[in-house]
């Protein structure tokens, strides 16, 4: 029975361990997926990309020809305010233009955010990545500081002046 509670107690401490780094990246990954995510930036820039999600589930874009989405009924599948409208022709091709863009950067995004100046220059984005944890890269140039780390909810890494890593609490 002892030799029970031991392996029961090793087992949960062993998946608590895996649950807090869920596939979180090492800080050279982090480094590296940081040099690697602004080959998308072209193209964001050009579509005027502010929401893009690309999951099996939920497939949308939020751009400068509206939103879309291939999923209309799911509610927490569009992550953009406003209501979309079916995926069309355009939309779709737009929409694997920016997953092809994506997928030369080696990194593996559920959806991402950004954000632009008057001049359609991109001055922020928020990429969420695909992975068991609740990970994202988050390009913010030139950033004064970081936020606050909140212990055991929410951790801000560092990587670079225009780059930073959170980590965030599944509750």
């Amino acid at each position: 029975m002892k030799q029970s509670a031991f392996f029961n107690g090793l087992l949960f401490a062993l998946l608590s361990f895996l649950l807090m780094s869920c596939g979180r990246p090492s800080a050279s990954d982090q480094q590296r997926d940081a040099a690697s995510l602004p080959k998308v930036f072209n193209t964001l820039q050009t579509l005027e990309v502010k929401a893009y999600r690309n999951q099996d589930w939920c497939k949308n874009i939020a751009y400068q020809r509206g939103k879309f989405s291939n999923n209309l009924e799911a509610t927490t599948c569009n992550l953009f305010d406003g209501t979309p409208q079916p995926m069309d022709a355009q939309a779709t091709q737009d929409f694997q233009a920016i997953a092809r863009s994506m997928a030369t950067t080696g990194v593996s995004i559920h959806f991402l955010s950004a954000q632009y100046n008057s001049s359609n220059h991109l001055t922020g984005a928020e990429f969420h990545l695909a992975t068991l944890c609740r990970c994202s890269y988050v390009y913010s140039p030139q950033y004064d500081h970081l936020p606050e780390n909140m212990t055991g909810e929410m951790e801000f890494t560092a990587i670079n002046s225009d780059w930073y890593f959170v980590w965030e609490d599944w509750n």
